[in-house]
C-alpha cells in the first residue's frame, strides 16, 4: 500500500520498507526511521539501542536519556516495555508538505543516531 510521503523519499531519504525510511548522512553512519500514519499526522520512531545493548549498561542509559530529553529539540526519547531505547517525534498532516517531512525524518534520524553513538560508538542502521 502507498502511502502520500513516500513519493517524499529520494536523495539521502531511501525508502527501505513500506512503512521505513533509511537516512543515509554524509560522514557514512546512517539510521532507519519507521513512519506510521494516524489520523492526524505521522509518528516517527528511530530505534536507538535494543534492549540487549541498554541493559549492558543500565544507569548510563537513563543518564543519557534524561540529559538529551532536556535538551533535545522536537524530538524525544524513551525506553518501550521491551527495554529497547528509540527516539520518537509526530508530525500533522495539514499543511504538511514534502521538505517538513523530510527535515523531521532526517531529525529523528540524526538524534538517534547521536544517541547510539554516544551509549556505544557504533553504527548500527
Amino acid at each position: 500500500m502507498s502511502h502520500p510521503w513516500q513519493a517524499w523519499c529520494a536523495g539521502d531519504l531511501q525508502l527501505a520498507t513500506d512503512n521505513r525510511v533509511e537516512v543515509r548522512f554524509a560522514h557514512g553512519r546512517g539510521h532507519v526511521v519507521e513512519v506510521q500514519e494516524r489520523e492526524r499526522g505521522y509518528e516517527l520512531t528511530s530505534l536507538v539501542v535494543d534492549a540487549a545493548v541498554a541493559a549492558l549498561s543500565p544507569y548510563a542509559c537513563v543518564e543519557a536519556l534524561w540529559q538529551r530529553n532536556g535538551s533535545a529539540r522536537l524530538v524525544g526519547f524513551q525506553r518501550d516495555a521491551h527495554g529497547n531505547i528509540a527516539a520518537r517525534s509526530w508530525i500533522a498532516k495539514a499543511g504538511l508538505v514534502a521538505a517538513e517531512f523530510q527535515r523531521m525524518v532526517r531529525h529523528v534520524a540524526q538524534e538517534a543516531d547521536r544517541l547510539e553513538y554516544l551509549l556505544t560508538g557504533a553504527d548500527e542502521v
